[in-house]
């Protein structure tokens, strides 16, 4: 008993002396004395992260968001991507989407947040994200995919749309990327909108921003419990895809460089010409006979049976009569023309009165 007093006595004094000389000036203090007790050396502390430059130098190459579809009881599929290329002093912006609403308007933006809406985040528990739930998880836009990229405010009237009763569409445009990157950080004329602008010295990237389209066609049938924000319909701000972006290793494709591949026809540079008379002599016709173009003998060979022609049956030409031109009806003077016989029987009477002898020609007096 005495010895297990002196243990607890001995230990108390060591962790009294450690702590007193943690409490000096001089001393290691707390901070010291938990990297000593870590085993094999020092406590390992998190390094800060890299900082991106603030001139956009650091976007380079191409980035991608594959879609993942939302509010699928209302949108069933809509599997598709966003690509943004810097190459040089060019942004490529590239949408494409299928399975959408047909002739639907689509609302396409990139914003800072870092990830995509789950079932969590259904608030009022109705079965789906609607934009003002969306824009709490992913936060305010940062670059707004409207008719022109190069800005935030140009073309924000004019969005995507599905032409055709398919739903699917695809958009893509070429900006400067120094004019794209330089009204990021422009003066923020309308700052209480949803659309951020960056500080002068706040950097950029691509990477871990979220892609998010929007709209259902006028006749899809959206609950009441789906809200919406400013003067637009549920329908037009429904959530219908959204992506992370990430650094793509492969380019999705190459820019048209104005060569045609293969070889070309030689062209004629007396323009267009009478074709020669055997030109479209395109042989007789035919027509597929049963057991031709099988593989019908024993060795497995294909055989190809030329068909007989086929006759086609003369067909009467029936000779076109033109009819002779009328000619008009042009009455004399003094002559009152004769009404067609209407097949009355009744003669009519002569005219008793004399006649005054006034010439029918002569002028009124």
């Amino acid at each position: 008993m005495k010895t297990s007093f002196v243990k607890i006595v001995t230990s108390l004094s060591l962790f009294g002396l450690l702590a007193s000389c943690g409490g000096s000036g001089g001393g290691a203090g707390p901070k010291k004395f938990a990297e000593q007790l870590t085993p094999g050396g020092p406590a390992t502390t998190t390094p800060e992260p890299e900082r991106l430059p603030v001139d956009g130098s650091n976007i380079q190459g191409t980035y991608k968001a594959v879609f993942e579809t939302m509010n699928t009881k209302i949108t069933f599929n809509n599997p598709g991507s966003a690509t943004f290329q810097r190459k040089d002093d060019k942004l490529l912006v590239y949408f494409r989407l299928f399975g959408g609403k047909a002739f639907a308007s689509h609302r396409q933006s990139v914003h800072l947040g870092t990830r995509c809406p789950g079932p969590q985040d259904d608030l009022n528990g109705d079965g789906y994200i609607d934009i003002n739930e969306g824009n709490k998880v992913w936060g305010k836009i940062i670059v707004p995919v409207d008719s022109d990229v190069s800005t935030q405010i140009a073309g924000r009237t004019i969005h995507a749309a599905s032409p055709d009763l398919s739903g699917s569409y695809w958009n893509e445009q070429e900006v400067d990327f120094q004019t794209f990157f330089d009204d990021l950080k422009d003066e923020d004329l309308y700052p209480n909108d949803n659309i951020q602008k960056l500080a002068a010295d706040e950097p950029f990237t691509f990477e871990n921003k979220v892609v998010v389209v929007q709209g259902v066609g006028k006749d899809t049938a959206v609950p009441e419990t789906i809200g919406s924000t400013d003067r637009y319909a549920a329908y037009d701000t429904l959530p219908i895809a959204c992506g992370i972006i990430k650094k793509a290793d492969e380019l999705p494709g190459t820019s048209d460089d104005g060569i045609i591949p293969g070889e070309i026809a030689p062209v004629n540079q007396q323009g267009d010409v009478p074709a020669p008379p055997d030109a479209l002599d395109l042989g007789t016709p035919t027509a597929p006979v049963e057991g031709s173009n099988y593989s019908d003998v024993e060795d497995g060979t294909t055989t190809t049976t030329p068909p007989p022609p086929v006759t086609r049956p003369e067909v009467e030409t029936i000779p076109v009569v033109t009819p002779p031109p009328v000619i008009p009806m042009v009455p004399r003077p003094g002559v009152t023309p004769v009404e067609p016989d209407d097949g009355d029987t009744d003669v009519e009477e002569e005219d008793d009165e004399e006649d005054d002898g006034e010439d029918p020609t002569d002028p009124p007096a």
